[in-house]
């Protein structure tokens, strides 16, 4: 029987997660990433209540809950980082605006800064003029 002892395989199980979300072509809507990490919740409560209860063999109930648990890490892990790239699409620059000179008008929110690539500032925008 395996021992599922230390952080080891819950943090193969998140980098897992991870790394099928990454490769996904399309991201998911919100809804559907909570909806998966939901389900993935109810699945580990289920299987902690449920397979203890079922299982008269103590082997089969803790080898069934690591492997829930394993699953619900997965789950949150691909949900969680799904999220977060809608949150980083969601700031985009619209596509057809790239490249276009752009006419702002604002506050600057932070000093000058200067760095290897040149001079940076915060710069919060209060109005965008029509290009042209």
């Amino acid at each position: 029987m395996l021992h599922f002892t230390g952080p080891a395989p819950w943090l193969l199980a998140w980098l897992v997660g991870t790394g099928l979300q990454l490769f996904q072509p399309s991201l998911w809507t919100l809804e559907q990433y909570a909806c998966l990490a939901f389900g993935g919740c109810l699945l580990g409560m289920g299987c902690f209540i449920v397979l203890p209860a079922c299982c008269r063999r103590h082997a089969i109930g803790v080898s069934g809950r690591v492997a829930a648990a394993l699953c619900v890490a997965g789950a949150l892990s691909f949900s969680i980082t799904g999220a977060r790239a809608l949150l980083f699409q969601a700031q985009s620059l619209d596509p057809a605006l790239e490249g276009v000179d752009l006419q702002l008008i604002g506050v600057v929110s932070s000093m000058p800064q200067w760095h290897s690539d040149g001079l940076r500032f915060g710069f919060q925008v209060e109005q965008v003029l029509p290009p042209g």
